[in-house]
């Protein structure tokens, strides 16, 4: 399906683009290429959902023992990814006057919290070393696009996502303190 396709489908009231995450931390892969694709999105745009706001989402670095092929362009470091990515998306939303969904930002800080610090025996927020996973990375996600984009907080939302293809159920007090991590982090 062609991005006209699906800009036409719809009155939409938001448009996200990121970077594939492998070449998020590489500046030479933004241009021309972003501010092209936005000129175009934004002509689709005025006649299907003039309204609508187009925001850049972070991506976020790869777990530390990630077994992607990419990684090793970041010599397999999740901190130097991190910081590439970060530099490079913080870079592009103020270019082009775009809001930031800080979602690599957040992961990162929840990644340096004792239930999801992986060194120290903590959860990943991970499923195979880069999607995020099915029980808390996804919901870590969802509170982060929730507070961005409705400046709604999820703190003492009573919600438990069901458990899904295999994996286990989410432990409440872990999706209370991932609550938590997102409204600290984004205030």
């Amino acid at each position: 399906v062609s991005i006209d396709e699906v800009l036409k489908e719809e009155r939409w009231d938001y448009v996200i683009t990121q970077q594939a995450s492998h070449d998020s931390g590489w500046m030479v892969t933004y241009e021309p290429f972003l501010g092209l694709l936005l000129e175009h999105v934004k002509a689709q745009l005025k006649q299907s959902s003039p309204q609508a706001e187009i925001l850049l989402q972070e991506t976020w670095a790869y777990e530390m023992d990630s077994a992607h092929p990419n990684f090793m362009r970041y010599h397999r470091n999740q901190e130097e990814m991190y910081e590439r990515l970060k530099k490079c998306y913080y870079t592009m939303a103020e270019k082009y006057s775009l809001r930031l969904i800080p979602s690599g930002d957040i992961i990162q800080k929840a990644r340096q919290q004792k239930p999801f610090h992986v060194p120290s025996g903590g959860v990943s927020l991970c499923r195979d070393g880069f999607h995020m996973s099915l029980s808390y990375g996804r919901y870590l996600l969802a509170c982060v696009w929730m507070k961005t984009l409705f400046s709604v907080s999820a703190v003492g939302n009573p919600y438990v996502p069901e458990a899904e293809d295999g994996a286990e159920k989410a432990e409440e007090a872990l999706l209370d303190r991932i609550r938590q991590i997102v409204d600290e982090g984004m205030e």
